[in-house]
C-alpha cells in the first residue's frame, strides 16, 4: 500500500507557505517534492494534485503562532 504524506508549512503570506510531498511504500519513505513561492490558489491546486485517488493521504500542517494570521488560500 502507498501512503501519500503532504506537509504544509503555514505562513502569513502565500508566497512563504512551504509544501512537501512524500510517499511511503513498503516501509520506505521517499521525498518527491518540496515547493514554495506559490499564490494562494496555486497552493490549493498543488495539494489537490498530490492527494491520492487510490489510497490514503495524510496532510500535516504546522500551527501558526497566535500572533500570526495564517494565510493558506488568500
Amino acid at each position: 500500500m502507498e501512503i501519500v504524506i503532504v506537509g504544509i508549512d503555514c505562513a502569513t503570506a502565500a508566497k512563504k507557505v512551504g509544501l512537501a510531498k512524500s510517499v511511503l511504500v513498503d516501509g520506505q519513505l521517499r521525498l518527491e517534492a518540496v515547493e514554495q513561492d506559490h499564490t494562494g490558489m496555486d497552493i490549493a491546486a498543488r495539494i489537490t494534485q498530490w492527494i491520492s485517488a487510490t489510497g490514503p493521504t495524510l496532510i500535516a500542517m504546522d500551527k501558526a503562532s497566535t500572533s500570526q494570521a495564517t494565510t493558506l488560500f488568500h
